[in-house]
């Protein structure tokens, strides 16, 4: 998802979401807000922090949450991720993007 991002390859990045979690227009205006607030560009560092794979009672609640470190430019990110898994299609149910800096200082203030 990070390269189609930083590709700004809609398309494909909205192919990765899980069937059903958000309509392309909406995902459109989100990767827009994405874009804008995390500019990754090529060449950025990945680092996974942490994963947990959950399998619920049913099928339906199988996922993977994880949290990775990015680093560009410059800029640190953290990125948490949701994968569900399913008879009914894979794909990114939460895609959520943190600037490090921002989260320094708002932690600072309180």
């Amino acid at each position: 998802m990070i390269n189609l991002i930083a590709a700004r390859d809609y398309d494909q990045a909205y192919s990765m979401l899980y069937p059903g979690v958000s309509d392309r227009e909406t995902f459109d205006l989100v990767a827009d807000q994405i874009n804008e607030y995390f500019p990754v560009t090529e060449g950025y560092a990945l680092e996974l922090i942490q994963w947990d794979k959950y399998t619920g009672s049913n099928i339906d609640n199988n996922f993977i949450q994880a949290q990775y470190k990015v680093e560009f430019d410059e800029s640190v990110f953290y990125i948490g991720v949701n994968w569900r898994y399913n008879d009914e299609g894979t794909g990114f149910t939460q895609f959520q993007v943190v600037n490090e800096k921002e989260m320094r200082e708002e932690y600072a203030h309180q």
